[in-house]
């Protein structure tokens, strides 16, 4: 499904293509310890800090926090006070947000590893007037792209599922001088995530 709301014909789009989408990567392991309690194991993490949330299966967050890889290596996560029911681990580093749903009942912690995903980061690039936007999606997700200005007027707002990539391009020369919010929002079975980049417009030292 697509749908595509423009409303201002100066933003223009010059390019969308679709191509193959990601498969899930072997590099982050979960382990229980015990009836409440397990570690993460990740290897070969590029980034210096790691975002690391868990989550229940509405989307509420019960536990957030930013982490070096070392110090992951030798935590434990304890969910004791959680009541029963299920969760989900989302881990964002590198160009990656890793979701891992987990189960905890009768003084238990199960992982769903056949449920694991690895999701690509949406990628960002402004450059000459232009700006540029990358996904390489998952099958399973449903992404929303919304542009508006410093007064929340939308420029630009489209969903789109079922893609293997999203590549596109935005033409900001003609755009008046402000603040421009580009957000991009990923729906998924187990999760909801957004991100965003601010442009600012200054069409003098655009077209020079």
């Amino acid at each position: 499904m697509l749908t595509q709301i423009k409303l201002f014909p100066t933003l223009l789009i010059l390019l969308m293509a679709n191509c193959i989408w990601a498969s899930q990567g072997e590099n982050v392991q979960f382990t229980v310890v015990n009836t409440s309690s397990f570690v993460i194991t990740l290897e070969d993490a590029s980034t210096e800090k790691i975002e690391l949330s868990i989550r229940d299966i509405n989307d509420q967050v019960f536990h957030s926090e930013t982490i070096s890889e070392e110090q992951l290596t030798n935590k434990q996560y304890n969910l004791k006070e959680l009541p029963d029911g299920a969760y989900s681990v989302v881990m964002t580093y590198d160009q990656y947000i890793t979701v891992q749903p987990l189960l905890k009942e009768n003084n238990s912690i199960i992982f769903d590893t056949d449920s694991s995903q690895k999701i690509y980061r949406p990628t960002f690039s402004d450059k000459l007037g232009y700006l540029d936007l990358a996904i390489l999606c998952s099958p399973s997700a449903a992404y929303n792209i919304l542009i508006q200005d410093d007064l929340g007027n939308i420029l630009f707002n489209e969903t789109i599922d079922s893609a293997a990539t999203i590549n596109k391009r935005f033409n900001l020369t003609k755009l008046e001088e402000g603040k421009y919010d580009i957000m991009v929002g990923i729906e998924d079975i187990n999760f909801n995530e957004y991100f965003s980049k601010t442009i600012h417009i200054n069409p003098t030292l655009a077209l020079k």
